[in-house]
């Protein structure tokens, strides 16, 4: 399964993935479900600027998508660590992927990170700030090799 947790809490998200794990093992017994998470991602240089910068992305992106924006309500709560959105500097970005690992025990992580008409110069430097820095530390933090 890949499960697109855009916005919102892990702890809603991972209701769906235990579903799906259950429903599998019914149907399934002697094989290991594979669960996938896709998020969205912005790292910026704090969690602060990262907040600023990424709220006119996602809601160009809701915009185009479905005709209504995202609400700021909504967004307010991005910087929490139990908010799937991956929003915020190196390591709130570390702290929050440790935390879904955690929770969802899952296989694979996508990332959505060109979004809503970024500049590429972004991309370009989150790509590089995740290669080089978050996932070499979520690994070290999960204990993988």
């Amino acid at each position: 399964m890949a499960l697109a947790t855009l916005a919102g809490a892990v702890s809603y998200f991972n209701q769906t993935v235990e579903a799906y794990r259950k429903t599998f093992k019914e149907y399934h017994p002697t094989e290991t479900p594979k669960v996938a998470i896709d998020t969205w991602l912005y790292v910026d240089e704090t969690d602060e600027i990262a907040f600023k910068k990424y709220y006119k992305y996602v809601d160009h992106a809701f915009r185009k998508s479905n005709g209504t924006g995202f609400s700021r309500s909504g967004y307010m709560s991005t910087l929490d660590i139990r908010n799937a959105m991956l929003v915020g500097s190196a390591e709130t970005v570390i702290q929050k992927l440790v935390h879904q690992f955690e929770t969802y025990n899952h296989d694979r992580h996508f990332f959505q990170i060109d979004l809503g008409g970024m500049k590429f110069e972004d991309v370009k430097r989150i790509i590089k700030t995740l290669g080089e820095v978050i996932i070499p530390e979520v690994n070290k933090r999960l204990g993988a090799k």
